[in-house]
């Protein structure tokens, strides 16, 4: 990572959360609250606690998903069931879980897990799978990278999902468990006259019902009157048993119900000698024909069940099999008759011939043996738990009756039953056959000629239709020989790819192997065929295993060569040692003659004028001392060389990082070299070993790895279509597979990432049986009544064993705030008002929400939750603004969908965007002083300046009138007709002296409104204000438009009408006299209610040049313009054809139609509309704004359309603003809103939060209902802010401030950890400044790390506004000194140069009072000052009088001192 990179995301992390405690052994400076908690474990003997002091789970799948169990393939909502959290599992119940070796195995989960969550995404791929997830489900994926988990919210169409190519399936016995499985008091059992006799089986058995219980009573001797009344019937129908009674009530019957078969509890060998056939009785006594049970799964009954499921009608007692093969006819007649003992039927239906069964008892037997026409759970399961050849034949049967094979060479099979087309997947996946699926509108094969949706599966690729004719085939001949014929087809490598493998180039290259010797150029360099390329990267595998084991006998046999090259490597020293001793001439002649050299060339070897050659000296050295050890320098050399190309390493890299090139590595190595370069060989050996023991990196390893993964399983790889978001909430659930974290599920087999949830607490007290004991819940994360309510509440009473009690750990339950002085939006939306978050009614008062159903503001109520106490982070938005806010605050952000999505302010970064309603509430800066407000200007001085500025200079309209001071009297006196004429007016002599309107009484204010009433034309107030008589208004309007008209000529009414009536086609009449349609009162009554609340539009109709189009009225010009301005596309009054007339709507927006109508009655096309709608209501959503009793789908009011309505679905949409830094702020009192309704407010800035609620009393009572069992571990800053109930229920553990020891400790471990350089002095500051807040310390550390390389005393310092103790030591000498200018000097420092607070001030001088240079008198003095000050402060005083008042006041009292 670059430098720049490694700053930045330096500055995306939050060290807080990084670097949390996870274990008890992490909790640092806390040894007393450790050991105690450590003991309660101990003596298991856990009260609830209460933790309070500074204060430093899902990923699932919706029920319908199928899993594979080793009971078969069952719906995952069924495997976990109705539990809300982690619960234990179903005893014995395993999933097929993928290892890291690639194998697959059944393995027992540990926990099962639901929930309900609206947080959902639709994922759809190529072969079909279609699975509705939370957005944190992860899914094994392949890339370039080899596999990985990747969450679902996070999958791009085009990433590969992995799939078992061949899928283990569950082992079964084959057992056909029909005793447990059909119905006993519905199902009778035949059986032979000796079991009955043995078991002595009673007469009533024969029957069921009401029957069955006269029979009883017959066989007992009971009246017929005690029968009926046991029997809840009449004596009637007890006489009608007796005189038809079949049986002899005495003797032993061979008919039971299967119930009492049941607790016979006869061995299951037994029942096989001794039943006969079985037979299904209705709740009337009457019997379906019996059928002969069979007691395994043969591969003769699986081609029945597939024949029967595939191409069978099957509706109450009738299994219809039609199909026009005789071939498949007769199968279906020989195996029923041979397994069940029944004959079928034979007919014909619509041409095509079919056999029947008709007997509910086989009908019944195939639902409960094997799931067939119920729809239930198992979907099949039995035929998954099969032997291999019952699988194969109920495969067979289903594709020989539904399957056929395309011209193109892909098997498909059409089906109507989406589980079954499930089935077959996984059983073709059982033989390592992929197949695909899809939704499609089909003509069913069986010729009913009926198109409807149907589940498609499709197998295709050479490969695959070659297993599939290996394993499964056909029967029908033109079948298969179409399959026979595609299978001997090349295959296509397009059909099945795999994304080349980054890990294959690294082992080529760290390895010194060549890439196009294994894996050939011609094969696809992003996606390859899968078979192809694996196989060629399996044999890189090998190849890079044989190359580490080369490495390996490499190290070996440098190793051994150690004395060789000692040896060698001494040479040179050894000749110049000896080469003396060639200087006698009787030594050079008797050597000269051995070796072949001159005697004078010997004598130049012997004075150095000459240097041998390497081998020469070698020859020389051992002619010279024949009793030397024999030295073997091409030994060394082969050794070397061998080494070299067995790595594969090129000569260059051998030289790498010395002073040789390749070629004098290779020459020294081939021979014929100087007799200094022998030295050399040790250098190259040191190379050769480097270079083999660096082949087996870690990098290489994990290669080696991944691919070895990809080679050595048998996977498939699926491809993402698309990810959708899901609207509506859904139960979801999941299951927890230890240690591997996955199970493979899905339409298709694939291999999803299951739920972990991890807490160190739970540990200590469960040990690994901790998942199921614990609940997590966080106040920031779970709000309102409903937690505690409903997820405590089922956690606490759900079942669990070997434990006494649960725990359920809520934590941060007062941490979601901000600070005092954070100004929100309060009031009514219509009027809102901006005031401080602590201002805020402690009963209540109305605060504007937004709606999440339409993003609308509405009205809501919410009171002041105090939080406590929290530390607190500035966000800076991109346009200036600015937000405090804790970590585990939430704010909200838009999804795709525009809808409002919380994020807490942990979870957000610089360039993320939040929800803004600030142009929506109507709030704004201040003109005069930036503050936020409602209106133009916040208060009444900022208005006063406000106005004056507007009516500066030019800006005033009277500007550059002079009036004399005579002109000015008269003006005054003809307004207020003498009354404000003098001392009268409120403004004489320049400055205003009357009574402000606010300030004025009711008897004031109506004084003035007479006032101003016989001012305007002398009418008294309630006639002014009252609205005259509606039908003299009306007859007047009638008279005078009659009048005028009258007065037109002829021409001037042309031009009238022709303006007016532009483009209408209807005439317009004259409205004098009897032709006024406001004489008809009904019409009157229209009208004026019409009016009401309408402000008249004048000339409406006309052309519009901006919107290009004619508009009929102002309010068809707002709709028009709002759209164009939103660019939204429309026609204005297309054309509809109706019975009878034409249908002109206003605008038509795609496939919405927009009707902008006042009153529908005037408009008078109500009955239009009516038939528009039931012509063309299923193709357009009509939408009317205006009158909602215009018929429509969706209505508007006037002031609520916009036209994100159209774009979003109905959600309103929301503007947001770009979040620029997050950094840290202070630590301080905290405050937030319960709301009552929807749980946000705004910020008086208009951007959206969440509120709070307090449900401390429901949790009181919720501990007391499940103390037996549970016990609950609370966290939060204040145990003040937890109600007196709970914390007298709660062993409490207040946390101290943490000793300057382990912060400093923790301090070093993150410099450490980071890589930061930090100095003593630095490590001092951090502490002084941290104050016993580890939470200070890390985001301190962090901020300082960012302002430089090095952390030192004035980086922590500048980063956190912090005095350094001596500056404020200094101040406090100085005041107490009687030097009052001096201390007040450096207040001002510490104040505007260092950036402090007042508070900040206080609580330095707080904490170092008593490390200051001071008496006691002088220390308790300060103290008593400091408490006065603070407590001034924190009422709203300001803060630098206070200050510099103590300051006053500690000089003060040394004068008196002195004086006394």
């Amino acid at each position: 990572m670059s430098e720049g990179e490694s700053e930045g995301a330096t500055g995306r992390e939050i060290w807080i959360e990084k670097y949390r405690p996870e274990t008890l052994e992490d909790v640092h400076g806390q040894d007393d609250i450790v050991d105690r908690l450590r003991s309660y474990i101990a003596q298991d003997d856990l009260p609830h606690l209460l933790f309070s002091g500074p204060a430093g789970v899902g990923k699932c799948v919706t029920g319908e998903t199928p899993v594979l169990t080793n009971r078969g393939i069952e719906r995952i909502g069924e495997v976990v069931g109705e539990v809300d959290g982690f619960e234990d599992p179903d005893s014995g119940v395993e999933v097929l879980t993928f290892r890291d070796d690639g194998s697959f195995e059944f393995t027992t989960p540990s926990h099962v897990f639901g929930k309900t969550t609206d947080d959902l995404v639709r994922v759809t791929t190529r072969d079909g799978n279609d699975l509705t997830v939370t957005p944190e489900h992860r899914l094994l994926t392949v890339a370039h990278g080899g596999l990985e988990w990747v969450r679902a919210g996070d999958l791009d169409a085009g990433t590969r999902v992995v799939r078992p190519r061949r899928t283990p399936l569950p082992e079964g016995d084959g057992r056909l468990d029909w005793i447990g499985a059909m119905d006993g008091d519905r199902t009778v059992v035949h059986v032979t006259e000796s079991f009955a006799a043995d078991h002595d089986i009673p007469a009533e058995e024969n029957y069921v019902g009401k029957k069955k219980r006269a029979v009883a009573g017959f066989r007992r001797g009971e009246s017929d009157a005690a029968i009926a009344d046991a029997a809840g019937t009449t004596k009637k129908t007890v006489r009608s048993y007796r005189r038809n009674l079949d049986v002899v009530v005495d003797e032993p019957s061979t008919v039971c119900s299967l119930s009492y078969l049941r607790g016979l509890d006869v061995p299951r060998n037994e029942l096989r000698t001794h039943v006969t056939a079985v037979q299904y009785v209705t709740r009337n006594n009457q019997r379906s024909d019996p059928i002969t049970p069979p007691w395994e799964l043969t591969p003769a009954l699986a081609s029945f069940v597939g024949l029967a499921v595939s191409e069978a009608r099957i509706d109450g007692g009738r299994v219809k099999f039609y199909n026009t093969d005789t071939g498949l006819l007769d199968r279906f007649e020989t195996i029923a008759e041979s397994v069940f003992g029944l004959e079928p039927r034979e007919g014909t239906q619509d041409d095509v011939p079919y056999r029947e069964l008709y007997t509910r008892t086989l009908t019944h037997f195939l639902e409960a043996c094997f799931d067939v026409g119920t729809g239930t759970a198992g979907i099949g399961s039995t035929l998954v738990r099969a032997d291999e050849a019952s699988r194969a034949a109920f495969l067979r049967a289903v594709f020989d009756a539904e399957a056929h094979v395309t011209e193109h060479g892909i098997i498909e099979l059409t089906q109507k039953d989406e589980h079954l087309v499930t089935l077959l997947s996984y059983l073709l996946s059982g033989f390592g056959i992929p197949s695909r699926r899809k939704r499609e509108r089909k003509t069913p094969t069986n010729g009913s000629g009926t198109a409807r949706e149907y589940h498609t599966l499709y197998v295709s690729s050479a490969r695959h239709l070659e297993r599939f004719a290996e394993y499964v085939g056909f029967t029908l001949d033109g079948k298969a020989d179409r399959l026979a014929a595609n299978a001997a087809r090349d295959p296509n490598p397009n059909d099945d790819t795999v994304p080349t493998q980054a890990a294959v180039d690294t082992l080529c290259e760290r390895l010194y192997l060549t890439k196009s010797d294994y894996v050939p150029d011609s094969l696809n360099p992003e996606s390859p065929g899968r078979e192809r390329y694996l196989d060629c990267v399996d044999t890189l595998v090998d190849a890079a295993t044989a190359r580490l084991d080369d490495a390996q006998r490499t190290l070996e046999r440098i190793d051994e060569l150690g004395a060789d090259l000692d040896a060698v490597t001494a040479i040179p020293a050894t000749w110049v040692g000896a080469r003396g001793e060639l200087e006698p001439i009787e030594t050079r002649r008797s050597l000269a003659e051995q070796v072949g050299v001159r005697s004078d060339r010997l004598l130049e070897y012997a004075d150095g004028r000459r240097t041998p050659g390497s081998d020469r000296t070698v020859e020389l050295l051992d002619q010279l001392h024949e009793e030397s050890v024999d030295i073997d320098v091409e030994h060394v050399r082969a050794t070397l060389r061998n080494a070299i190309e067995t790595l594969g390493v090129p000569y260059a890299h051998v030289a790498d990082g010395t002073d040789m090139h390749g070629t004098d590595v290779r020459s020294l190595l081939d021979g014929g070299n100087d007799l200094g370069s022998l030295t050399r060989f040790r250098t190259i050996a040191d190379r050769v070993r480097s270079i083999a023991s660096g082949l087996p990196s870690a990098e290489v390893l994990d290669a080696l790895a991944t691919l070895h993964t990809l080679t050595d399983a048998d996977l498939y790889f699926d491809e993402v279509e698309s990810v959708d978001p899901v609207d509506e909430p859904r139960r979801v659930y999941d299951l927890t597979v230890p240690g591997t974290r996955n199970y493979v599920a899905g339409g298709v087999p694939s291999v999803m990432h299951n739920t972990t949830c991890a807490t160190a607490i739970a540990r200590e007290i469960y040990g690994d049986d901790w998942r199921g004991n614990f609940l997590e819940l966080n106040a920031s994360d779970q709000r309102g009544i409903d937690v505690v309510r409903d997820r405590i509440k089922n956690f606490a009473r759900s079942s669990f064993g070997g434990f006494d009690y649960r725990v359920i750990f809520l934590d941060e339950a007062d941490s979601l705030c901000v600070p005092p002085g954070t100004e929100v939006v309060t009031g009514y939306p219509s009027s809102p008002e901006v005031k401080p978050i602590e201002e805020v009614a402690d009963d209540g008062e109305p605060i504007p929400s937004v709606d999440f159903e339409t993003n609308e503001i509405q009205s809501d109520k919410g009171t002041l939750v105090d939080s406590g106490v929290a530390d607190f982070f500035e966000i800076e938005l991109e346009d200036g603004r600015t937000i405090l806010a804790s970590l585990t605050h939430p704010f909200f952000v838009v999804d795709e969908d525009g809808r409002l999505v919380e994020k807490e302010l942990r979870d957000l970064s610089p360039g993320d965007e939040i929800a803004d309603f600030r142009d929506d509430i109507g709030v704004s800066q201040c003109e005069i002083c930036d503050a936020w407000t409602a209106g133009r200007f916040c208060s009444v001085d900022c208005k006063d300046e406000g106005h004056s500025r507007d009516m500066l200079g030019e800006n005033n309209p009277m500007h550059g009138t002079t009036w004399s001071d005579e002109r000015r009297r008269k003006i005054v006196e003809k307004l207020s007709d003498g009354r404000f004429a003098g001392e009268n007016n409120p403004n004489y002599g320049g400055e205003y002296h009357g009574v402000h309107v606010w300030e004025m009484d009711n008897e004031t204010v109506e004084r003035i409104r007479e006032t101003i009433s016989e001012m305007r034309s002398g009418t008294p107030w309630e006639e002014w204000v009252v609205d005259a008589d509606p039908e003299q208004v009306k007859e007047k309007i009638g008279d005078s438009s009659a009048e005028w008209w009258a007065s037109l000529d002829d021409e001037e009414k042309a031009t009238v009408i022709r303006k007016r009536v532009e483009s209408t086609d209807y005439p317009v009449c004259d409205i004098s006299g009897d032709d006024n349609p406001m004489r008809d009162p009904e019409i009157a009554q229209k009208v004026s209610d019409a009016l009401q609340g309408h402000e008249p539009t004048g000339g409406n109709v006309r052309h519009s040049d901006e919107l290009g189009h004619l508009v009929r009225s102002d309010w068809e010009y707002e709709v028009g313009k709002a759209l164009q301005d939103a660019g939204i596309d429309y026609e204005y009054e297309p054309s509809f054809e109706l019975s009878e007339s034409v249908y002109h709507p206003d605008f038509l927006v795609g496939d919405t139609i927009i009707e902008v109508k006042g009153l529908a009655e005037l408009w008078g096309q109500t009955e239009k509309v009516e038939e528009f709608l039931d012509t063309y209501g299923d193709e357009y959503t009509f939408v009317v704004v205006g009158d909602g009793d215009l018929p429509h789908h969706e209505h508007y009011e006037r002031a609520e359309f916009e036209p994100a309505v159209l774009s979003d679905g109905g959600l309103r949409a929301v503007q947001t603003a770009e979040i620029s830094r997050i950094d840290y702020s202070h630590r301080g009192e905290a405050y937030n809103i319960s709301m009552e309704g929807t749980p946000n407010f705004m910020l008086a800035n208009g951007i959206l939060t969440h509120n709070t609620s307090d449900a401390q009393s429901a949790l009181r009572r919720t501990m007391e209902q499940f103390a037996d069992n549970t016990r609950f571990i609370l966290s939060c800053n204040y145990s003040s802010r937890i109600i007196d109930p709970i914390q007298s229920r709660c062993a409490v553990f207040r946390f101290s401030p943490l000793p300057d020891e382990a912060i400093a400790a923790q301090a070093r471990e993150i410099a450490e950890a980071e890589g930061i350089e930090m100095t003593e002095d630095g490590l001092d500051a951090l502490v002084y400044a941290a104050g016993g807040d580890m939470r200070r310390v890390i985001n301190t550390l962090q901020a300082a790390a960012t302002t430089g390389e090095l952390v030192d005393e004035e980086a922590v310092y500048t980063v956190t506004s912090t005095a350094r103790p001596e500056e404020i030591e200094s101040m406090v000498e100085a005041a107490i000194a009687g030097d009052f200018p001096r201390a007040r000097s450096t207040l001002e420092t510490l104040l505007v140069d260092s950036g402090m607070a007042g508070g900040d001030v206080i609580d330095q001088l707080h904490r170092s009072a008593w490390e200051f240079d001071l008496d006691e008198r002088r220390t308790v003095q300060l103290m008593e000052r400091l408490g006065e000050a603070d407590y001034r402060i924190t009422e709203g005083a300001n803060e630098r009088v206070q200050l510099e008042a103590m300051l006053a006041a500690l000089a003060l009292d040394d004068d008196a001192a002195q004086d006394g």
